[in-house]
């Protein structure tokens, strides 16, 4: 038999870290020896669920059945189960000695079977190992928020709707949410743009003078044809700016005067 025990500080509340380590399939996550980890059945997480886990450790690829033994506010019990080892992962999570953060106690237990027990003393090197490794994974993982994504841009505006009808045309888009004050417009490639009242909205000035107020931002627009599009965005409303630092892009003004290019940007690339 093969016994390991981890104790290590994570920056999650319990009650998170328990909803996140419920999930076994996850453990491809946390785990370093895991490849895979499957669930076998459906619904809510609760006792006795169960996961098809592969891993490779040491270069052996090893298959086992993993079901939720026990479910506890602060302690999860995994059993792992195949021909050759039972294996047990027993975790305890209590307060950390900060707000916001929880102690979590990993103990792991493997017992082999029949002529595999022959194997349990350089696999308890190899699991030592795969403890520490388990520790920073656990502590990566769980410290930080989940996966950040840009869902979009939101440009300040004296008058939101005009705006976002603007950029409908520009685009070929459509108004997702319209509530005056706040518009949402949903673009073809997935990003939303949306325009919020500003009531002491004043026009940035572009190219940067001291003296009037900056561009904090732009937007990026590809295009298959440059001309082709700057001619329909001043169609559509826009106004070309009177400095072009770039032969191939073309820097436009939209009605409330955010600058935008216009280019090849996957050729540029």
């Amino acid at each position: 038999m093969v016994e390991i025990t981890r104790r290590f500080e994570v920056t999650a509340p319990p009650a998170s870290v328990v909803a996140y380590l419920r999930d076994f399939s996850r453990a491809v996550e946390w785990d370093p020896g895991t490849v895979s980890c499957r669930r076998l059945d459906e619904g809510p997480i609760a006792v006795g669920a169960c996961w098809h886990n592969v891993s490779k450790i040491a270069g052996i690829t090893t298959e086992l059945r993993y079901e939720l033994a026990r479910l506890d506010p602060d302690r999860l019990v995994f059993v792992g189960a195949n021909d050759t080892a039972t294996s047990t992962d027993d975790i305890v999570v209590t307060a950390g000695s900060r707000p916001g953060t929880a102690t979590v106690t990993y103990h792991a237990t493997i017992e082999f079977h029949g002529m595999a027990a022959l194997a349990a003393p350089l696999a308890k090197i190899v699991f030592a190992r795969l403890g520490d490794k388990t520790v920073a994974s656990l502590t990566r993982v769980l410290g930080e928020p989940g996966p950040i994504t840009l869902s979009g841009m939101v440009l300040s505006s004296p008058d939101p709707s005009g705006l976002a009808a603007f950029y409908c045309r520009l685009l070929t888009a459509e108004t997702e949410v319209d509530k005056g004050h706040w518009v949402t417009v949903m673009t073809r490639s997935g990003v939303r743009l949306s325009f919020h009242h500003d009531e002491n909205y004043r026009r940035p000035v572009w190219p940067a003078d001291d003296d009037e107020q900056r561009m904090m931002a732009h937007l990026d627009f590809d295009v298959a044809d440059v001309d082709a599009a700057c001619e329909h965005a001043i169609r559509c409303g826009a106004t070309q700016a009177d400095t072009q630092p770039q032969p191939d892009v073309r820097v436009l003004l939209d009605p409330d005067g955010h600058p935008f290019c216009l280019a090849r940007l996957r050729q540029q690339e």
